[in-house]
């Protein structure tokens, strides 16, 4: 695939589109060529909220600095639909919510506005066990919703899709069963003389490759 130069106006419109807010270094350069951020970055008018820490652009009305070292370490992104001629093929992310705003009051589905503005509050996604226990009788909301594809759910969580990307919220689902497994491991090496076990001991115990997995967590 020929790769396109990345212009400041094209790296503005793609983060516009990214529903984490920010994207990585290594995931533009697989479609641009990327020969200086430096002068990339020189070239943003003024006004522009796009900023760069490390190898990773962001928007600054969306983000914080600490939050990108964050998130960044953990999560990449995926690329927003472009044509081979670089033309993206959605618009950007704020126009998109807005109008599934005005839909939704125009349904008069007060409920369903609720939902989703409270998962703005959680990076645009949380847990159906949290949202059941907070709210009982939101469980036909997500339903519905799901059903209209303004939501998605992976594994235990429920997100929007319009706020985190689905290899997002795969890495999300992914370090939330690690974090359980860790603390069934932690429970039986309680249980052991000395708090400790062979490595193959443990991983007969909890399958060698979500043992590997949680390993490489460190």
């Amino acid at each position: 695939m020929i790769k396109l130069k990345l212009t400041p106006e094209l790296l503005a419109g793609i983060i516009e589109r990214v529903p984490e807010g920010y994207i990585h270094r290594s995931t533009l350069k697989k479609r641009f060529k990327i020969h200086s951020d430096g002068a990339l970055m020189n070239r943003l008018p003024p006004e522009s909220p796009v900023a760069q820490v490390g190898s990773i652009f962001y928007d600054t009305t969306r983000l914080s600095e600490i939050q990108v070292q964050e998130v960044g370490r953990w999560f990449h992104p995926a690329f927003p639909p472009m044509s081979k001629e670089g033309v993206l093929l959605e618009a950007p992310l704020a126009e998109r919510i807005a109008a599934r705003e005005a839909e939704l009051e125009a349904r008069g589905q007060q409920d369903a506005l609720h939902l989703l503005r409270r998962l703005e509050e959680t990076q645009g996604c949380a847990l159906l066990s949290e949202l059941f226990t907070e709210n009982p009788a939101v469980m036909p909301v997500i339903e519905k919703l799901i059903t209209e594809h303004l939501l998605k759910q992976q594994g235990d969580f429920v997100y929007d899709p319009l706020r985190v990307s689905d290899s997002t919220m795969g890495e999300v689902r992914r370090h939330h069963e690690l974090a359980a497994l860790r603390e069934e491991v932690t429970a039986y090496l309680q249980g052991k003389p000395g708090q400790t076990a062979p490595l193959d001991e443990l991983a007969q115990k909890f399958g060698e490759e979500r043992f590997k997995e949680l390993l490489s967590m460190g």
